[in-house]
């Protein structure tokens, strides 16, 4: 014992030896694994889950859709998904993004081998229209058949399996890299052709030239269907307006009615690229930093766009805001310093609205240089839903085709290009047509419920973003140019209710009528109604909660803005246009509406890329704040009590700069001109004018406006050239600009 003792390791002080304690060894302490080991743990576990992550995403990306037998219910809308009642959108509860849908206990199908042909389906349904120029006569939707692919000779397209289990929505068959088949070519059995527009796997639809046959076969190609720059055959005639169709192929249109009427097609053609192009890749783009001025100092100032940017044009419906915006955006364009290929979608669906925009680029004086693609469809566009669905598809390749003119400018040019859409509304009515031909065909749990009750599925994002996306900056290897997007999306207009009952007292809801709405809401309507306080479309409209769907109307409006606010997600900015912001300042124009405009380009201290000039940011910093302040105070239900000094001067400045940002439809300014009327808000010489009763919208406004600028342009003009070419204003030329103005009014 007593040589055991001597062996065994004990520390006195720690863990003195007892008496029971000899003869037994000390067990031995576990040692603590060193931090070296611990990296070494660490990059194992690493590895092994960057190695797990791609055989996660294969997995996932092959999930589609499942379709359970349930009874089919009408779609609701919730109210608690809109925040104001005044008319910004904004969900409180968001449904999380769904990347896939599944259904739970429905096996799924092992993926399909790759296919190095064509695929096959069938048209299960049609909608025609009135034959048009371009000869598209409506849009079929095809179930392209899924499966192990059947090897074929060169003449017979390989064909996708067949086999569709009732119950089950089957997986669509990838054709190329991407899995899509939007803009690949497809043929009929009887001789018709046609374009894929939308895509909602296994259903193709399909923009047609020809009548197909319902039950017949189609084969998708490969093949995708590009614009041809097919030249007009002979100069056109007095009152005939030169323009083409989503293939390039040229037409006219009458100037006093809107018609269109095909020429005859030329043989000769240059290709201008796929309709459908794909969105570019990140390594293929680079940094906003160019601004592309609209020539209106509202935009250029608060929400400015830059060179291969997306932006949202967003307003009521036929109230000419946003073409009037778009014409002027253009005509700045032709100055020296703007883009070198200006297009105009134009996807309109009665004559009537052809017109119009044709009038405005005429007044402007620059039809002739605006590339106009147009749709072809025939009446006033009051055709009813079959209609609508077939002129829209047609729409939706004409704003793709539209792209691929300013896509072949950067690419192959590198010139820059601005593409107008008008509008995105047409895609709207496409993906509803989608929604109730899988309805139709697959019953309601076919589609993504967030799909059918008009939200925005990871389906619909995608068909939007295949148009919004494709606007960048390329860098030099890619082309060097840019294709910037201006896409309009319209909302309708609000009702204007009768709130009273037969007694003439305003209509006082129950908490019953807020069924589905959201339970914050619902506690707080609560409340209310314990205090005693009469819940009416005026008290909900104070608080910003919007009252009961009463109409089809007020229904029709709200889903409009939940699009809209869907579409906003996606973009690099909006211009939300609002006739009720002209009330405010004695008449503003462009009516922009301030809080609800903005340009994400540029956003954070820490980032390199700027969407507006330099010379306006060293004018104008911090005058969105101004702005929102100034609208707070302004708002309806303000108090009406006597203002403090602080705030008459914050009112009289924000008019000030309301005075020199007024500018009519078609006075469109330059840079410098610009800087002129906002150094003169700046440094607090129109305080005066505004004062005397000169304010935005009045003769006397304008008239001070325009000779400030003549005068400073003859005073300095070579810092007024400075600035049309740099962009930027230094500080000597600041020093000058400031003198000058303060001499006009020191006259």
């Amino acid at each position: 014992n007593e040589s055991r003792q001597n062996e065994m390791p004990c520390n006195s002080l720690t863990h003195p030896m007892t008496v029971e304690d000899r003869g037994t060894p000390t067990p031995a302490r576990r040692r603590r694994p060193s931090p070296a080991r611990l990296r070494g743990l660490s990059f194992v576990v690493l590895a092994i889950f960057a190695a797990m992550l791609p055989l996660f995403a294969r997995a996932t990306s092959r999930i589609r859709p499942a379709v359970l037998a349930r009874p089919r219910v009408a779609p609701r809308i919730v109210p608690s998904a809109f925040a104001t009642a005044a008319g910004s959108v904004r969900r409180t509860e968001r449904t999380p993004l769904r990347l896939w849908s599944s259904v739970a206990d429905v096996p799924l199908s092992p993926p399909a081998a790759p296919s190095a042909g064509a695929a096959e389906g069938t048209v299960r349904s049609f909608v025609p229209c009135a034959p048009s120029a371009s000869g598209a006569v409506g849009v079929a939707a095809i179930v392209v058949e899924a499966g192990s692919a059947v090897s074929g000779s060169k003449a017979e397209p390989e064909i996708l399996g067949a086999g569709v289990e009732d119950g089950a929505v089957p997986s669509a068959k990838k054709q190329d890299k991407s899995g899509d088949l939007t803009g690949c070519l497809v043929k009929f059995e009887n001789g018709a052709e046609g374009v894929v527009v939308c895509q909602r796997p296994p259903v193709a639809f399909v923009l047609c030239r020809g009548a197909p046959q319902l039950g017949s076969a189609a084969g998708v190609s490969e093949e995708k269907v590009t614009r041809v720059e097919r030249p007009h055959a002979a100069d056109a005639t007095p009152g005939k307006v030169r323009a083409s169709d989503y293939l390039g192929n040229p037409l006219v249109i009458n100037e006093e009615d809107g018609s269109v009427v095909a020429t005859s097609e030329t043989d000769a053609g240059e290709q201008a690229g796929e309709i459908f192009g794909r969105i570019p890749k990140v390594s293929e783009i680079g940094l906003i930093n160019d601004p592309m001025l609209t020539g209106m100092s509202m935009v250029d100032t608060m929400c400015p766009v830059g060179r291969g940017q997306n932006v949202l044009l967003i307003g009521e419906k036929k109230d000419g805001a946003m073409r009037s915006l778009a014409v002027d955006t253009l005509t700045a364009q032709t100055h020296p310093g703007g883009v070198d290929t200006c297009v105009y979608a134009l996807t309109a669906v009665s004559d009537a609205d052809r017109k119009d925009v044709i009038d405005r680029l005429r007044r402007a004086g620059i039809l002739d240089s605006v590339t106009l693609v147009t749709t072809t469809s025939v009446g006033d566009g009051s055709g009813g839903k079959e209609a609508t669905a077939s002129h829209a598809a047609e729409a939706v390749a004409v704003c793709a085709s539209a792209v691929a003119v300013a896509e072949r400018a950067a690419r192959n040019d590198g010139g820059h290009g601005l593409t107008i859409v008008d509008s995105l509304d047409q895609h709207r009515d496409v993906w509803d047509h989608t929604t109730n031909v899988l309805l139709d065909i697959y019953g309601r749990d076919a589609v993504v419920k967030q799909d059918s009750d008009g939200g925005a599925g990871s389906e619909k994002r995608a068909f939007f973003s295949s148009l919004v996306q494709r606007a960048g900056r390329y860098k030099d290897s890619a082309g060097g140019g840019s294709v910037t997007l201006m896409l309009m999306s319209s909302f309708e207009a609000e009702e204007v209710e009768d709130n009273e009952g037969a007694s003439g007292e305003e209509t006082v809801y129950g908490l019953d009528a807020f069924e589905g709405y959201a339970e914050k809401i619902k506690a707080r309507l609560v409340i209310m109604e314990k205090a005693g306080i009469k819940i009416t479309p005026s008290v909900l409209k104070k608080i910003g909660i919007p009252a009961p769907i009463v109409s089809d109307g007020e229904r029709l409006r709200r889903l409009s803005l939940l699009n809209i606010d869907d579409l906003i997600s996606m973009s690099d900015g909006q211009i939300w246009l609002d006739t009720s912001a002209a009330k405010n300042g004695g008449g503003q124009s462009p009516p922009v509406n301030v809080p609800r405009s903005l340009a994400r380009v540029g956003i954070g201290a820490d980032t390199a890329s700027q969407a507006d000039a330099s010379a306006i940011r060293e004018l104008v910093g911090g005058l969105r704040f101004d702005f929102q302040q100034a609208a707070v105070s302004l708002a309806e239900d303000a108090p009406s009590t006597v203002m403090d000094i602080s705030t008459e001067k914050m009112l009289r400045r924000h008019r000030a700069w309301l005075l020199a940002m007024h500018q009519e439809p078609g006075n469109v300014r330059s840079l410098s001109n610009q800087c002129v009327a906002l150094c003169a808000a700046k440094i607090g010489r129109l305080d005066s004018s505004v004062e005397a009763g000169n304010i935005a919208g009045t003769e006397g406004g304008r008239n001070i406006v325009e000779d400030l600028i003549g005068h400073v342009r003859g005073s300095i003009p070579d810092v007024m050239d400075s600035i049309d070419k740099t962009n930027g204003l230094t500080v000597s030329e600041k020093e000058k600009l400031v003198e000058a103005v303060s001499s006009f009014f020191d006259r």
